[in-house]
């Protein structure tokens, strides 16, 4: 449940993940979903390992990201290949 609120709450503070235009973004692997989601200001990209496995994200933000996602406001550093945990969702907002 309290999950649930985090994306609720978070999706309702963020212009371009309530009515952004989306670009879909190519990752290499088909078990690896992403996306932008971009409004006025902001500017959102979205990742998804749909595996059971470890898998690379397939790109290297162009600045530092915030996990929007993550209660301790993980960075996704700029420049730097990041790995996704099985079944991971992030939210990244430019810092």
């Amino acid at each position: 449940m309290n999950r649930t609120r985090l994306l609720i709450k978070t999706r309702q503070s963020q212009p371009a993940l309530r009515n952004g235009t989306l670009t879909w973004l190519e990752t290499g692997d088909p078990a690896v979903l992403a996306f932008r989601r971009s409004a006025a200001d902001s500017d959102i990209i979205c990742v998804f390992n749909l595996s059971d496995e470890e898998r690379p994200s397939g790109f290297e933000p162009a600045t530092d990201r915030v996990d929007l996602l993550s209660r301790e406001g993980a960075i996704i550093p700029a420049g730097q290949p990041w790995m996704l945990q099985p079944f991971a969702a992030h939210w990244l907002q430019a810092e």
